[in-house]
């Protein structure tokens, strides 16, 4: 099932230019969390962005440091070289198996684009391999840790089944304080693959905000520099601590 779904969603990234414009439109004014990375980055590194999409991106990280871009679509990729410059570069590959030498980059990000990955483990894995040893892994995209809230990938489900499915990520929720576990829930049958493209409804995977900060700082060992959240007063409480945190922000230091 899993398997069939990536065919069908790296299909659907490799033909549907609308799907990138709609992104370049959102991603060309630089700001909020995108802009915040920035500061991570320092003058002069190497810098791989995952599932880059068309690179917007590297318009501004290739002023001060060197881009690579890589990314499943050959569309995308085709987009993003409007912004190429002598330290901007593009690779067409999978995020989960990237072409690159082991400790090879400053920094790995990835932006807006963990949700899609239908094994993000092993994505995170690549990135952790590919850093250098005091590297930097940064990841931003949006979360849906609060239990009511759901992608719009789930659009076609029955109050029955997103009751369910709430369930489920609520029990998540109340474990994860308890026992740390790398178990992410993934959509097999996205809404995009019934409907006209619409923000987020090809999300595949409902990021879990402390999930990610646990599989970075304990199982990978990498040093937490810095994380986003709210500071409501039920975020005090263990299993609350990410409530209404709509955005996954995190860096750390291999």
């Amino acid at each position: 099932m899993t398997f069939n779904t990536k065919k069908k969603l790296f299909e659907f990234w490799d033909k549907d230019e609308e799907y990138f414009r709609f992104a370049r439109d959102a991603n060309l004014v630089l700001k909020g969390e995108r802009e915040d990375m920035l500061r991570y980055i320092n003058p002069g590194d190497l810098v791989l962005d995952v599932a880059c999409g068309s690179a917007e991106n590297g318009r501004y990280i290739s002023q001060f440091a060197h881009y690579v871009g890589t990314d499943i679509s050959s569309i995308a990729l085709k987009m993003g070289r409007d912004y190429k410059n002598e330290n901007f570069d593009l690779v067409h590959s999978d995020a989960e198996m990237l072409p690159f030498a082991d400790n090879f980059f400053n920094v790995v990000l990835s932006t807006y684009s963990l949700e899609h990955f239908l094994n993000p483990k092993k994505v995170i894995d690549e990135m952790y391999r590919v850093c250098k040893k005091t590297g930097k892994i940064i990841s931003i995209s949006p979360a849906w840790d609060f239990p009511l809230s759901l992608p719009p990938s789930l659009g076609r489900l029955n109050r029955l089944q997103k009751f369910k499915f709430i369930f489920k990520k609520s029990i998540k929720q109340l474990c994860l304080p308890i026992k740390e576990y790398f178990s992410p829930i993934i959509i097999n049958n996205p809404s995009i693959f019934d409907e006209g493209y619409s923000q987020d409804n090809d999300t595949v995977y409902v990021v879990s905000i402390r999930e990610i900060e646990n599989y970075l700082t304990k199982w990978l060992n990498t040093k937490l520099l810095f994380i986003q959240t709210k500071h409501k007063w039920f975020n005090k409480i263990p299993f609350l601590k990410y409530w209404r945190t709509n955005i996954l922000f995190i860096v750390v230091e291999k």
